[in-house]
């Protein structure tokens, strides 16, 4: 009988340590501590906080938009990513099952939670669902315009939307979105990364798109890359379009024309004048302008856009401001659709339709913004390129001069 108690009283305690450990990783149904809210905190200034080590954040509030989807099983339903107004991305990891929807406006009070960096991948980890609800900020994801270099820097973008153009995807076995697909701005060399899929993500199995293309995705890093230590993550698989749908684009933080995989050609008959990238004064900033070097020539100069994408979405609205540096009379900047010029390429062969829209002209103040207006292109249909021409009179000096265009915005109101 002691022989038998005495199995009894081991079985016990080693019944007593396995609890231990359950509850050890149950998550708690409350927390254990009065939690302060904090004054809302963007979150690159978050991110620019952190040390390198596991940090207890103060009490602050992190606040954003949910970036990932949850119902199409390509993220971890644990996880989500949120992006807030400072373009800045981070990873949330809860200790169970989330409710939030992609689209969901969060808050969650961030008092004593760790954030840690993996790979250079900030998250925070082990958080109570008790700590995030949904908020009545009207935060809007836009993906930052990228190249496929610069995300090699990932510690500029980690975790947050970003939208690649004019890049092709490839795979070495099969042609589905099932695990490792190279994202490529070149098919036979150049920059790559890869874009993984679940194998039980709904759109796994459809079959990948072998044209260029765009893609909007999250740019993360789970393991399971490879070469690389990042990788891309999409929603669904409306993140892969043929054209860009929209863009919201600031030029004094963008250059179109540093990289030719981005799409953006430059066209001219002058040999003096083109599309370039300058610092004009204008806010100090670089933009992109139309310019002329000597004056002695007649110059028509042309900054045409990727393929655009007119289909998925009704009501598009473009605009953009423009401005000018020097004496520009008898110049002129105008604004184009082509609904023909991405299928050759070819500017005498393309069909260029001019929009009506506000521009800078000679009468207007030197370095002052115009406004376009709205630039209705609801009765446009499929794809096309818009495009941007300024012609340059022949002058009789070598004075600079300059025409200027910068945030540029293709969007549908209907969104």
């Amino acid at each position: 009988m002691m022989i038998g108690k005495k199995i009894v009283q081991q079985l016990l305690g080693v019944m007593m340590v396995l609890a231990l450990f359950a509850s050890c990783e149950k998550a708690p149904e409350n927390d254990p501590i009065e939690i302060p809210e904090g004054e809302s905190m963007p979150i690159q200034i978050i991110k620019n906080e952190f040390n390198g080590s596991n940090q207890q954040l103060p009490a602050c509030l992190i606040e954003g938009v949910v970036i990932s989807d949850r119902s199409t099983n390509n993220f971890d339903p644990k996880e989500l990513y949120l992006m807030d107004g400072s373009q800045s991305g981070i990873k949330i990891v809860f200790y169970e099952p989330h409710p939030f929807e992609l689209g969901d406006n969060i808050k969650i009070k961030a008092y004593k939670l760790t954030m840690v960096r993996n790979s250079g991948f900030t998250q925070i980890i082990d958080v109570p669902l008790s700590r995030a609800e949904k908020s009545s900020q009207t935060y809007k994801a836009t993906p930052n315009i990228v190249s496929i270099s610069d995300l090699y820097n990932y510690s500029k973008y980690d975790c947050s939307l970003v939208r690649i153009d004019n890049v092709y995807l490839t795979k070495e076995q099969g042609n589905t979105y099932a695990h490792s697909v190279m994202l490529s701005d070149n098919l036979y060399y150049g920059n790559m990364i890869t874009l993984y899929t679940e194998y039980d993500a709904s759109f796994a199995n459809e079959t990948i798109n072998t044209q260029r293309v765009s893609v909007t995705a999250i740019l993360t890093n789970s393991g399971n890359s490879y070469n690389y230590s990042s990788e891309l993550r999409i929603r669904d698989i409306s993140d892969i379009s043929y054209g860009i749908t929209d863009f919201h684009i600031d030029f004094s933080t963008f250059n179109p024309l540093s990289n030719s995989s981005l799409g953006w050609k430059t066209y001219t008959d002058g040999y003096y004048g083109n599309w370039g990238y300058a610092n004009d004064d204008f806010d100090n900033q670089y933009q992109v302008c139309a310019y002329v070097s000597s004056s002695y020539y007649v110059t028509d100069s042309w900054l045409i856009s990727p393929v655009i994408n007119l289909e998925k979405m009704d009501d598009y609205i473009l605009s953009f401001k423009s401005g000018r540096v020097g004496d520009v009379s008898g110049g002129e900047l105008e604004v184009y659709l082509s609904p023909n010029y991405y299928t050759t390429e070819d500017m005498n062969q393309s069909q260029w339709i001019k929009l009506n829209c506000n521009t800078v002209s000679m009468n207007s103040p030197q370095r002052t913004w115009i406004n376009s207006g709205d630039i209705n292109l609801s009765s446009t249909t499929g794809y096309g390129n818009i495009a941007f021409r300024v012609q340059f009179p022949e002058y009789n000096d070598y004075n600079d001069r300059r025409f200027t265009i910068d945030d540029l915005i293709l969007e549908s109101r209907n969104n």
